[in-house]
């Protein structure tokens, strides 16, 4: 507590309101490329974890955004489509997947979803919360369940299917896909998921347009593109990371008998502590000689 009060370090990850608020405005930028002239519903394919992105795109429909369904992608960690599709928020052992990033089983802002679509009733969002936590799940009633199910769809991918896609985009495309980005795609081409979209657009003869949230950079999941037989792109600032190559490796794969989580604690304190007394340092007033 002291070091994150001292360097004013705070979580950035979907735990954190102010992440959540930030990718909501992602989802008015992405409708306006699709509907510039807001003429029609928007559906969204999105990876999904711990649901923090999903939920800003819940926020952004609360808004008033015209975003049709929110399509949630799992992989084999699968409580977000166990929730949405029957209401079972029950925590399953945590599976390792090719998009590790998603290897969650305690999604947390499904808190923050209960509590925007039972229109913020705290009461009712604590009891099904709580419950979960303490390992003795209470199954969402029909009636929430249903307000649910007016924003958003689920869909749970294998790594199988991950790779499948990774492959299959490649061909068509020439793009790279990193695996957490493709359990989103394979969920949004899949017919009937499109045909259950359908389902909540206006009368027209063209479906809704279906956005893919893209998540990561393919380079950081050079595993799975191995896996997948598509080639890693290149990014600069994973290539300036493998120049010190032992720093790289070693807090990738730690050696078994160190904790992975406190060897990257370690280093992130080592470098903000460093980069604190360069600033102090350059700060100093220099004497004039």
């Amino acid at each position: 507590r002291e070091f994150m009060a001292t360097h004013k370090v705070v979580s950035i990850n979907s735990i954190n309101w102010a992440r959540v608020m930030v990718q909501s405005t992602y989802y008015f930028w992405a409708y306006l490329q699709l509907r510039p002239l807001v003429d029609g519903p928007v559906h969204f394919a999105v990876p999904t974890g711990a649901f923090g992105n999903s939920v800003g795109g819940l926020v952004a429909k609360t808004m008033g955004l015209p975003i049709g369904k929110i399509l949630c992608a799992t992989n084999a960690n699968d409580v977000v489509h166990r929730t949405i599709t029957r209401g079972d928020l029950s925590i399953a052992p945590n599976v390792m997947t090719v998009s590790p990033a998603m290897d969650i089983q305690f999604a947390y802002n499904v808190e923050r979803m209960l509590y925007l679509v039972s229109g913020g009733d705290t009461t009712v969002t604590a009891k099904y919360m709580m419950a979960a936590q303490q390992r003795k799940p209470i199954p969402l009633p029909m009636d929430l369940l249903k307000k649910v199910q007016q924003t958003f769809l689920s869909f749970a991918v294998t790594d199988e299917e991950t790779c499948g896609t990774m492959a299959s985009v490649y061909r068509e495309s020439g793009l790279t896909l990193d695996p957490h980005s493709a359990v989103g795609v394979h969920a949004a081409r899949l017919s009937h998921i499109k045909a259950v979209m359908r389902m909540g657009d206006a009368p027209s003869s063209e479906a809704a347009p279906i956005c893919c949230v893209l998540t990561a950079h393919p380079a950081k999941f050079e595993d799975a593109c191995a896996k997948a037989g598509v080639p890693v792109a290149t990014c600069d600032k994973v290539e300036r990371l493998k120049t010190i190559r032992h720093a790289f490796e070693w807090l990738r794969a730690p050696p078994k008998n160190v904790n992975k989580l406190e060897a990257w604690a370690a280093h992130i304190k080592r470098a903000v502590e460093e980069a604190a007394a360069r600033r102090q340092q350059a700060a100093k007033p220099r004497s004039r000689l």
